[in-house]
């Protein structure tokens, strides 16, 4: 299962991917992001432009606004490109985690014990690791409750893993 929109200890939001091995942290990829903005500006820009080469068709001089409105087909081809490239980066990242190509950066083996919190509405599960590093996830919302259904999960009851030792009191 993937939860997006979690927030991680540094401040920035990552999906998680939970597998039999263990926990995904994947970052939003800047790139993909970059991406997927400009695929969303050149659509609107398209759309602006074809209105404007419609209205100045129309009204003022119909060569200016056919010139107009092929600029905004040009536009739109550019919005579906970035379009695609950004689903592109997106569905390559989840093909390596879902064909077992890249490992798990929270391993069900290193998890040593998870507690989750409330904070004003939003759940934060803490997770220790065996080698004493902690990772912390965040979100709100339903986002939150199934955070902590996942840990819980991957875990027993005790907050540690099947066979490991109980979270730290």
């Amino acid at each position: 299962m993937q939860l997006r929109g979690v927030e991680v200890a540094d401040g920035t939001t990552a999906t998680l991917w939970f597998t039999d091995g263990g926990v995904h942290v994947v970052a939003r990829a800047a790139r993909r992001q970059a991406l997927l903005r400009w695929a969303g500006g050149s659509a609107f820009g398209a759309l602006a432009l074809a209105m404007t080469g419609m209205g100045v068709g129309a009204a003022v001089n119909a060569r200016a606004g056919e010139v107009l409105f092929a600029a905004a087909g040009a536009l739109a081809v550019f919005a579906v490109a970035t379009a695609v490239a950004g689903w592109v980066l997106s569905v390559r990242a989840g093909r390596a985690i879902r064909d077992g190509v890249t490992a798990p950066d929270l391993p069900l083996e290193g998890i040593q014990w998870a507690r989750s919190t409330e904070e004003g509405g939003r759940v934060r599960v803490s997770v220790g690791m065996a080698d004493g590093e902690v990772h912390e996830f965040a979100a709100a919302g339903m986002t939150g409750a199934d955070l902590v259904r996942q840990f819980a999960g991957l875990l027993n009851a005790d907050g540690g893993p099947p066979g490991g030792s109980p979270a730290p009191e």
